[in-house]
């Protein structure tokens, strides 16, 4: 009887021979020179790792491009069958799964963003820390800055500030009254071109 040994290197190969003809209880051998159609044949498979199934068939076409020969098995039995599923099954590769998107929570409202940076001021408030920085480090403007950004800005701290609001559970104003305090005194110096000059001068050097 004709042997013939038929080695799957890659489970890819097999599994793609498997869909393709053994499923279907057969193989297609490539060979430039086949059997006869009607000829029997011992089909020794290779596994990837190296087990070894053999199946009796027969040839029931030769074709020639490419060139090889069809072969019907004829005892290829469930437990044969199986021995392929399995090796399919336990080699499968595994793909991983999409990493999940980590979907940040909605934002704050600008209400609360306010609510909570006026509760830290009314608990952190302290007039006396702001004489190590100049009036336009507290207001966050360059010395460039005109008069209507210097005022925006100057009513943008009296809202925070705001003594008549006070954040649940805060109820003594008076360090916050010092802040609204030194943000009336920047504002007056800062929008008074006389004062603002000699400002600029004995604090930083500045001519205008």
């Amino acid at each position: 009887m004709n042997r013939v040994r038929v080695k799957f290197v890659s489970r890819r190969q097999l599994k793609l021979s498997y869909l393709q003809h053994l499923s279907k209880g057969g193989i297609f051998l490539r060979t430039d020179a086949p059997l006869a159609v009607g000829d029997t044949v011992l089909v020794a498979m290779e596994l990837p790792d190296g087990q070894l199934v053999e199946v009796h068939g027969h040839v029931i076409h030769i074709q020639n491009d490419p060139p090889g020969m069809n072969v019907r098995f004829l005892d290829f039995a469930p437990e044969k069958v199986r021995v392929f599923e399995a090796f399919l099954r336990r080699n499968r590769t595994v793909m991983p799964e999409p990493e999940k998107v980590k979907t940040a929570p909605p934002p704050p409202g600008l209400e609360e963003l306010a609510q909570a940076l006026r509760r830290l001021l009314w608990l952190s408030a302290d007039a006396t820390a702001l004489d190590s920085y100049n009036h336009y480090q507290v207001l966050g403007l360059s010395p460039e800055a005109n008069g209507e950004d210097i005022r925006e800005r100057c009513m943008l701290l009296r809202i925070l500030l705001d003594p008549g609001a006070p954040p649940d559970g805060m109820s003594d104003p008076r360090r916050i009254l010092a802040l609204l305090y030194r943000v009336a005194e920047i504002e007056a110096v800062l929008t008074d071109p006389p004062r603002r000059a000699q400002y600029d001068a004995a604090k930083l050097g500045i001519l205008r």
